[in-house]
Formats: C-alpha cells, sequence, structure tokens
C-alpha cells in the first residue's frame, strides 16, 4: 500500500512507480519527480522496438478486422446501454509517430487504421477525435513519458481538444484544466 492506494509490486511500493490495483493503471512516479530524462532517453526503448518489429511495433500489411468489428460492437453496445460514447486514438510522440509514416512497414497501417476507426465512429455516429501524433493537440515530444505514451500535460491538452463534445464538456472542470496548464511542476 502506497498512501491509499494499493499497489504491485516492491518498486511500486517503494519509488511510487508501477501499477496500482484499484483501477489498473501505471503510476509514475519518480520519473515525474526526479527521473526528468530527455527524450532521445526515453524515446530509445520504441526505437529498438521499431528496429526489431517487436512489443506491439510489429509491422503489419493491413488492420485486424476482426478487431474492428469488437469495436463497433464495443460502440454498439454502450449506446444501446446510454452511455455517451466518445472515441479517440491517443498520441505517439512526433518523433516516433513520422517515422512510422516514412517507413512501408506501418504508413499504409496506420492510415488504413485511423480512418477505419474514423469511419466506423461515423456509421454509429460518435465523436471521433483522432490525436495520433502529440503536435496536433498542441503537445510536443518533450511531454512524452516514452515513445508511446503522453504525459499529463499531453491528455489534460486532449481533454481540452475534447471539450467541442458539449455532453463530455459538461463534466469537465475547464478552470482547473487551464490552471494545470498555466502552472505545471514540471514539463510531464
Amino acid at each position: 500500500v502506497l498512501g491509499h492506494r494499493k499497489t504491485v509490486g516492491l518498486s511500486a511500493a517503494v519509488k511510487a512507480d508501477g501499477y496500482r490495483l484499484v483501477d489498473g493503471s501505471y503510476q509514475y512516479g519518480r520519473m515525474l519527480t526526479v527521473d526528468l530524462k530527455e527524450p532521445e532517453e526515453l524515446f530509445k526503448d520504441t526505437h529498438e522496438r521499431l528496429d526489431n518489429r517487436s512489443r506491439l511495433f510489429e509491422a503489419a500489411i493491413d488492420i485486424d478486422y476482426g478487431e474492428l468489428e469488437r469495436l463497433k460492437a464495443l460502440i454498439k453496445e454502450m449506446s444501446m446501454n446510454g452511455c455517451h460514447v466518445v472515441v479517440f486514438l491517443p498520441p505517439f510522440p512526433d518523433e516516433i509517430y513520422n517515422r512510422m509514416l516514412n517507413d512501408d512497414n506501418w504508413k499504409f497501417f496506420l492510415s488504413k487504421f485511423e480512418k477505419s476507426v474514423k469511419d466506423c465512429c461515423a456509421e454509429a455516429n460518435v465523436q471521433f477525435f483522432d490525436f495520433s501524433n502529440v503536435l496536433w493537440v498542441g503537445s510536443n515530444d518533450n511531454e512524452c513519458l516514452d515513445g508511446f505514451h503522453g504525459s499529463e500535460m499531453t491528455y489534460t491538452k486532449i481533454v481540452k481538444a475534447m471539450l467541442s463534445d458539449k455532453a463530455f464538456a459538461e463534466y469537465i472542470d475547464k478552470d482547473y484544466s487551464n490552471y494545470v496548464l498555466e502552472h505545471p511542476v514540471n514539463r510531464f
């Protein structure tokens, strides 16, 4: 237990770094308070994954249509249960996104995936936001935690960009979001 939150593993308890049991999210702890590494070091692992085409960066010539059908079914079920559905694609750092866009192993897959999700949302009449590149939301590579995760700053900008969805906007404290962006503890 770390504070009032249960954690998984010794690292999570000692370094405030690791997975939380309650919601399954990752707590970045020391990285956000002590180890403010530069993007070159933070992206190293993702570049290695791209080089080796491994660990979530396997190259593909086509999208998985079965997974797209699962997304459609999830959207339909949520809508039928009265949920207001908003779909977004989370961002890659600009450096990583552009590397993939300029590589035949990923560029066609990326564009087809983004278009397919957009079309799926249009068909289901749900709001869709494409934030595949951090630059598109006003963030930058320096605000990324690694080669495929944005920081709290990045996600606050994403939430602000999604305020055009009126139903979503009702649940957002806009003043607090602005305050957080104007008074960051650090770049993350």
